[in-house]
Protein backbone atom coordinates (compact mmCIF):
# COMPACT_ATOMS: atom_id res chain seq x y z
CA UNK A 1 0.00 0.00 0.00
CA UNK A 2 1.32 3.44 -1.15
CA UNK A 3 1.71 6.41 1.75
CA UNK A 4 -0.74 8.48 0.17
CA UNK A 5 -3.65 5.63 0.17
CA UNK A 6 -2.61 4.48 3.56
CA UNK A 7 -3.15 8.01 4.01
CA UNK A 8 -6.35 8.16 3.17
CA UNK A 9 -7.53 4.89 4.90
CA UNK A 10 -5.97 6.51 7.94
CA UNK A 11 -8.93 9.47 7.22
CA UNK A 12 -11.81 7.09 7.31
CA UNK A 13 -10.49 5.11 10.50
CA UNK A 14 -10.46 8.05 12.63
CA UNK A 15 -13.38 10.26 10.85
CA UNK A 16 -16.44 10.64 13.26
CA UNK A 17 -19.27 11.83 10.93
CA UNK A 18 -22.20 11.50 13.62
CA UNK A 19 -19.60 14.30 15.91
CA UNK A 20 -18.61 16.51 12.48
CA UNK A 21 -22.12 17.25 11.88
CA UNK A 22 -22.88 18.41 15.32
CA UNK A 23 -19.75 20.16 15.91
CA UNK A 24 -19.81 22.43 12.37
CA UNK A 25 -23.50 22.20 11.03
CA UNK A 26 -25.81 22.95 14.32
CA UNK A 27 -26.57 26.18 13.50
CA UNK A 28 -26.57 27.75 9.82
CA UNK A 29 -25.83 31.48 11.55
CA UNK A 30 -22.45 31.06 11.97
CA UNK A 31 -19.66 33.01 10.13
CA UNK A 32 -18.16 30.14 7.79
CA UNK A 33 -21.59 28.89 7.58
CA UNK A 34 -22.69 32.09 6.61
CA UNK A 35 -19.80 32.45 3.74
CA UNK A 36 -20.31 29.52 2.15
CA UNK A 37 -24.66 29.00 2.08
CA UNK A 38 -23.74 33.04 0.89
CA UNK A 39 -21.19 32.42 -2.00
CA UNK A 40 -23.39 29.28 -3.06
CA UNK A 41 -26.48 31.59 -3.40
CA UNK A 42 -24.55 34.67 -5.51
CA UNK A 43 -23.14 32.14 -7.91
CA UNK A 44 -26.44 30.12 -8.75
CA UNK A 45 -28.03 33.43 -8.79
CA UNK A 46 -25.93 35.60 -10.87
CA UNK A 47 -23.22 33.91 -12.12
CA UNK A 48 -24.37 30.46 -13.91
CA UNK A 49 -26.09 32.08 -16.82
CA UNK A 50 -29.85 31.41 -16.51
CA UNK A 51 -30.29 29.63 -19.53
CA UNK A 52 -28.77 26.80 -17.66
CA UNK A 53 -31.79 25.13 -16.31
CA UNK A 54 -32.58 21.24 -15.38
CA UNK A 55 -29.10 21.16 -14.15
CA UNK A 56 -26.91 17.91 -13.65
CA UNK A 57 -24.81 19.00 -10.47
CA UNK A 58 -22.49 17.21 -9.08
CA UNK A 59 -21.25 17.53 -5.09
CA UNK A 60 -17.89 15.87 -5.29
CA UNK A 61 -16.55 15.01 -1.31
CA UNK A 62 -19.05 16.74 0.16
CA UNK A 63 -19.31 14.78 3.33
CA UNK A 64 -22.10 14.06 4.95
CA UNK A 65 -23.55 17.51 4.30
CA UNK A 66 -26.07 18.74 1.81
CA UNK A 67 -25.63 22.63 2.07
CA UNK A 68 -24.09 23.16 -1.06
CA UNK A 69 -27.28 21.76 -2.86
CA UNK A 70 -29.69 24.11 -1.65
CA UNK A 71 -28.79 26.77 -3.91
CA UNK A 72 -28.59 24.61 -6.84
CA UNK A 73 -32.08 22.47 -6.16
CA UNK A 74 -34.27 24.57 -8.14
CA UNK A 75 -32.25 25.24 -11.45
CA UNK A 76 -31.06 21.34 -11.08
CA UNK A 77 -33.04 17.87 -12.75
CA UNK A 78 -30.06 15.82 -10.48
CA UNK A 79 -28.16 16.31 -7.41
CA UNK A 80 -25.43 14.02 -7.46
CA UNK A 81 -23.78 13.65 -4.24
CA UNK A 82 -19.94 11.47 -4.15
CA UNK A 83 -17.97 10.48 -0.96
CA UNK A 84 -15.25 8.56 -0.19
CA UNK A 85 -15.98 7.50 2.82
CA UNK A 86 -19.15 5.39 3.81
CA UNK A 87 -20.55 7.00 7.09
CA UNK A 88 -20.64 10.02 5.24
CA UNK A 89 -22.67 8.84 2.32
CA UNK A 90 -24.86 6.85 5.04
CA UNK A 91 -25.40 9.99 7.10
CA UNK A 92 -26.78 11.81 3.61
CA UNK A 93 -28.91 8.75 3.13
CA UNK A 94 -30.53 8.42 6.79
CA UNK A 95 -31.45 12.25 5.63
CA UNK A 96 -32.68 11.70 2.39
CA UNK A 97 -35.08 8.77 3.66
CA UNK A 98 -36.35 10.79 6.67
CA UNK A 99 -35.04 8.56 8.46
CA UNK A 100 -35.25 9.52 12.46
CA UNK A 101 -31.72 9.37 13.07
CA UNK A 102 -30.86 11.20 10.30
CA UNK A 103 -29.17 15.05 10.82
CA UNK A 104 -31.58 18.29 10.48
CA UNK A 105 -30.61 19.91 7.49
CA UNK A 106 -34.20 22.31 7.74
CA UNK A 107 -32.37 25.13 9.46
CA UNK A 108 -30.01 25.10 6.87
CA UNK A 109 -32.63 24.92 4.30
CA UNK A 110 -34.29 27.77 5.92
CA UNK A 111 -31.86 30.09 6.14
CA UNK A 112 -31.17 30.19 2.22
CA UNK A 113 -34.63 30.35 1.67
CA UNK A 114 -35.96 33.01 4.21
CA UNK A 115 -32.58 35.11 4.82
CA UNK A 116 -31.22 34.65 1.75
CA UNK A 117 -33.96 34.08 -0.93
CA UNK A 118 -36.13 36.35 0.57
CA UNK A 119 -39.44 33.74 0.50
CA UNK A 120 -41.22 34.00 3.54
CA UNK A 121 -43.71 31.17 3.29
CA UNK A 122 -42.50 28.00 6.20
CA UNK A 123 -44.29 25.66 2.91
CA UNK A 124 -41.52 26.56 0.49
CA UNK A 125 -38.89 25.64 2.93
CA UNK A 126 -40.50 22.59 3.19
CA UNK A 127 -40.76 22.13 -0.77
CA UNK A 128 -36.85 22.74 -1.40
CA UNK A 129 -36.33 20.00 1.36
CA UNK A 130 -38.36 17.67 -0.44
CA UNK A 131 -37.08 18.67 -3.89
CA UNK A 132 -33.33 18.68 -3.07
CA UNK A 133 -34.26 14.54 -1.50
CA UNK A 134 -36.02 13.74 -4.74
CA UNK A 135 -33.07 14.52 -6.96
CA UNK A 136 -30.06 14.00 -4.60
CA UNK A 137 -28.18 10.06 -5.65
CA UNK A 138 -25.87 8.94 -3.87
CA UNK A 139 -22.49 7.68 -5.12
CA UNK A 140 -18.86 6.57 -4.46
CA UNK A 141 -15.70 8.65 -5.38
CA UNK A 142 -11.68 8.79 -4.65
CA UNK A 143 -10.16 11.52 -5.50
CA UNK A 144 -6.55 9.18 -5.44
CA UNK A 145 -8.14 7.15 -7.79
CA UNK A 146 -7.40 7.09 -11.81
CA UNK A 147 -10.58 7.43 -12.03
CA UNK A 148 -11.93 9.66 -9.43
CA UNK A 149 -15.58 8.72 -10.00
CA UNK A 150 -15.50 4.83 -11.43
CA UNK A 151 -18.86 4.32 -10.80
CA UNK A 152 -20.15 0.87 -10.32
CA UNK A 153 -22.41 -0.40 -13.56
CA UNK A 154 -26.01 0.33 -12.28
CA UNK A 155 -24.78 3.82 -11.50
CA UNK A 156 -23.46 4.92 -14.89
CA UNK A 157 -26.52 6.83 -15.63
CA UNK A 158 -25.53 9.21 -12.61
CA UNK A 159 -21.80 9.93 -14.26
CA UNK A 160 -20.33 12.69 -15.99
CA UNK A 161 -20.89 14.86 -17.67
CA UNK A 162 -21.95 17.31 -15.35
CA UNK A 163 -23.60 21.17 -15.49
CA UNK A 164 -22.35 21.74 -12.37
CA UNK A 165 -19.45 20.47 -9.97
CA UNK A 166 -18.49 21.85 -6.63
CA UNK A 167 -16.06 20.19 -4.50
CA UNK A 168 -15.64 22.29 -1.15
CA UNK A 169 -12.57 21.75 1.88
CA UNK A 170 -11.76 18.45 -0.08
CA UNK A 171 -8.94 18.40 -2.69
CA UNK A 172 -6.40 20.40 -0.86
CA UNK A 173 -7.17 17.90 2.15
CA UNK A 174 -6.79 15.14 0.21
CA UNK A 175 -3.76 16.00 -2.76
CA UNK A 176 -0.06 15.94 -1.24
CA UNK A 177 1.19 18.76 -2.98
CA UNK A 178 0.83 21.51 -5.79
CA UNK A 179 1.21 19.42 -8.38
CA UNK A 180 -1.19 16.43 -7.20
CA UNK A 181 -4.30 19.88 -6.83
CA UNK A 182 -3.54 20.56 -10.35
CA UNK A 183 -3.87 16.92 -11.54
CA UNK A 184 -7.33 16.79 -9.77
CA UNK A 185 -8.67 19.85 -10.87
CA UNK A 186 -8.25 18.92 -14.65
CA UNK A 187 -9.93 15.55 -13.46
CA UNK A 188 -12.46 17.75 -12.46
CA UNK A 189 -12.99 20.02 -15.04
CA UNK A 190 -12.71 16.90 -17.48
CA UNK A 191 -16.47 16.11 -16.35
CA UNK A 192 -18.01 19.49 -17.37
CA UNK A 193 -20.44 20.10 -20.19
CA UNK A 194 -19.67 22.14 -22.65
CA UNK A 195 -19.96 25.61 -20.74
CA UNK A 196 -20.26 23.91 -17.13
CA UNK A 197 -19.10 25.73 -14.03
CA UNK A 198 -16.51 24.12 -11.52
CA UNK A 199 -16.36 25.45 -8.15
CA UNK A 200 -13.76 24.78 -5.76
CA UNK A 201 -14.03 26.45 -2.17
CA UNK A 202 -11.25 25.61 0.50
CA UNK A 203 -8.76 26.21 3.08
CA UNK A 204 -6.16 29.45 2.49
CA UNK A 205 -4.10 28.67 5.29
CA UNK A 206 -2.99 25.72 6.84
CA UNK A 207 -2.70 26.94 10.15
CA UNK A 208 -6.66 26.69 9.91
CA UNK A 209 -6.50 22.87 9.58
CA UNK A 210 -4.02 22.45 12.80
CA UNK A 211 -6.56 24.75 14.44
CA UNK A 212 -9.39 22.10 13.65
CA UNK A 213 -6.84 19.97 14.81
CA UNK A 214 -6.07 21.56 18.12
CA UNK A 215 -9.79 22.70 18.54
CA UNK A 216 -11.37 19.38 18.54
CA UNK A 217 -8.59 16.93 19.91
CA UNK A 218 -9.98 16.93 23.51
CA UNK A 219 -13.53 16.84 22.92
CA UNK A 220 -15.19 13.22 23.29
CA UNK A 221 -14.60 10.69 20.38
CA UNK A 222 -12.15 12.83 18.62
CA UNK A 223 -9.14 11.67 20.60
CA UNK A 224 -7.78 10.28 17.47
CA UNK A 225 -7.82 13.49 15.66
CA UNK A 226 -4.39 14.33 15.84
CA UNK A 227 -3.82 11.16 13.41
CA UNK A 228 -5.71 12.83 10.49
CA UNK A 229 -3.68 13.71 7.73
CA UNK A 230 -4.54 16.93 5.75
CA UNK A 231 -2.50 16.47 2.87
CA UNK A 232 -1.53 19.77 1.05
CA UNK A 233 -3.97 21.65 3.45
CA UNK A 234 -3.67 24.87 1.61
CA UNK A 235 -4.05 26.66 -1.15
CA UNK A 236 -4.07 30.43 -2.09
CA UNK A 237 -7.23 32.17 -4.00
CA UNK A 238 -4.71 33.05 -6.94
CA UNK A 239 -3.13 29.45 -6.95
CA UNK A 240 -6.66 27.85 -7.49
CA UNK A 241 -7.50 30.57 -10.25
CA UNK A 242 -4.04 29.50 -11.94
CA UNK A 243 -5.26 25.84 -11.93
CA UNK A 244 -8.26 26.75 -13.09
CA UNK A 245 -6.67 28.40 -16.28
CA UNK A 246 -4.21 25.32 -16.97
CA UNK A 247 -7.44 23.23 -16.92
CA UNK A 248 -8.99 25.79 -19.59
CA UNK A 249 -11.35 27.09 -17.49
CA UNK A 250 -11.84 30.88 -17.39
CA UNK A 251 -12.44 32.22 -13.94
CA UNK A 252 -15.85 34.08 -13.39
CA UNK A 253 -15.84 34.31 -9.97
CA UNK A 254 -12.88 34.15 -7.33
CA UNK A 255 -13.44 35.34 -3.55
CA UNK A 256 -11.09 35.07 -0.55
CA UNK A 257 -12.71 35.20 3.24
CA UNK A 258 -12.81 38.55 5.76
CA UNK A 259 -12.18 38.82 9.10
CA UNK A 260 -16.14 38.70 10.09
CA UNK A 261 -16.04 35.45 8.12
CA UNK A 262 -13.60 33.86 10.62
CA UNK A 263 -15.02 31.63 13.68
CA UNK A 264 -13.20 32.49 16.99
CA UNK A 265 -10.51 29.80 17.28
CA UNK A 266 -11.43 28.02 14.71
CA UNK A 267 -10.60 28.61 10.76
CA UNK A 268 -9.48 31.81 9.92
CA UNK A 269 -9.43 31.84 6.16
CA UNK A 270 -10.71 30.29 2.87
CA UNK A 271 -11.05 30.78 -0.51
CA UNK A 272 -14.33 29.93 -2.77
CA UNK A 273 -13.39 30.59 -6.86
CA UNK A 274 -15.64 29.29 -10.06
CA UNK A 275 -14.92 28.51 -13.12
CA UNK A 276 -16.60 27.99 -16.72
CA UNK A 277 -15.45 25.87 -19.19
CA UNK A 278 -15.32 26.63 -22.85
CA UNK A 279 -18.90 26.25 -24.65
Amino acid sequence: MTDSVSKTANFTEVWDTDWYLKFAFTNPDTPFNRYMLRHFHEVYKNIIPNDRQDMRCLDYGGGPTIYSLISASPRAKELVSADYTPSNQEAVKLWKEKDPKGFDWRPFIEYVVKNLEGKCDDQEVTQREEDIRSKVTLVPCDLKADDILALPPDMTLHGPPYDVIGSCFTVEIVVENESEYIIAVQKLSNMLKPGGHLILSGWSERMSCEAVKDAVGGLPGMEDVDKVEFGLGQVLVDFVKECMGKAGLEVVYAQGSEAEDADEGGPERYHFVVGRAPK
